[in-house]
């Protein structure tokens, strides 16, 4: 009967996930469709590495310059804000592996105004970070080459991440894969240096946690001062959310999202905050190197100092 069908007319089906984990290509409307090339290697390094840039290895001068306390606060807070929005954003990632991530699932789930707002907040924040980050690379090149524009290197990184977007879909994978292991074996250099610096096997002096009773140390500007460094840390941390964005183009998003978001833990332990804590341990917060309002060379970065 129809009164019988009608309730059947209007059940939503369920998604296949297999069919999400071996298909193609997704299309979550009629014109819009993405080629799933991303492999196991590059989602893993994407989560690992891919976001690792100058908001550590530069701007965490200014983080530390508040005290390796303050530092280290801020830091650890924040990579636990961030892990339980990763863990979230990744499941809905594995249930819809769909073009637009969170942004997509804002207007499913919320509304379609907070979906809209949403998209061109984080339209804004990259094109203010990718202006920051071009900025960035040209602070350690022009050390070494100061008769070249400083304008020169900013579009050339520019230029470079244009092509980089406009290849296929396996050659921003690989691309990403193979940034991300440069900057992870740097930090993996640092951490090892670290330690021996700190437990005085390197440099003849033995640090331990000394520089957390110097001055003013270890919070040298109070509360007032652990708040600033949470926008740093912040800063640091964005784009995490990577691995949900890309995961409409993995081949396999059931299997390797969940993977991928599993692995943010290790990079935010391993990779910030045991960084900002062997920072702590080694560089007293006034040294006159580190990155502030009047500093600008890349010699001044807490992973040169």
């Amino acid at each position: 009967s129809k009164d019988n069908a009608a309730p059947n007319d209007v059940q939503k089906e369920e998604p296949d996930m297999e069919s999400y984990s071996s298909a193609e290509t997704v299309r979550a409307e009629p014109n819009t469709s993405l080629t799933r090339g991303l492999s196991q290697r590059c989602i893993s390094f994407i989560a690992l590495g891919g976001v690792i840039g100058s908001g550590l290895f530069l701007g965490s001068g200014t983080a530390l310059s508040t005290g390796p306390g303050s530092a280290l606060v801020a830091y650890s807070v924040v990579s636990v804000i961030i892990y339980f929005t990763m863990t979230s954003l990744g499941e809905l990632a594995t249930y819809l592996p769909i073009p637009g991530s969170f942004n997509a699932y804002g207007s499913r789930f919320v509304d379609p105004a907070f979906g809209f707002a949403l998209s061109w907040n984080y339209w804004l924040n990259w094109v203010s970070t990718v202006a920051n980050e071009a900025g960035a690379v040209a602070i350690p090149i022009s050390y070494w080459l100061p008769d070249v524009h400083f304008a020169v290197w900013g579009v050339s990184l520019l230029a470079v991440v244009f092509v980089i977007n406009a290849v296929t879909v396996r050659g921003y994978g690989e691309a990403e894969f193979w940034f991300a292991l440069i900057k992870i074996l740097a930090i993996c250099m640092f951490i090892v240096v670290g330690i021996l610096v700190a437990s005085g096997a390197v440099g003849g002096r033995r640090y331990g946690f000394s520089l957390w009773h110097y001055r003013e140390a270890p919070f040298v500007g109070g509360f007032g001062d652990v708040l600033n460094t949470f926008i740093q840390a912040g800063f640091s941390m964005q784009g995490s959310e990577l691995v949900g964005v890309v995961a409409a183009e993995s081949r396999a998003p059931a299997r390797l999202i969940p993977r991928a978001t599993r692995q943010i833990i290790i990079r935010l332990a391993l990779f910030f905050v045991l960084s900002i804590f062997l920072m702590g341990l080694v560089i007293p917060y006034d040294d006159p190197r580190l990155i502030s309002e009047d500093s600008d060379s890349g010699t001044s970065s807490p992973f040169t100092i």
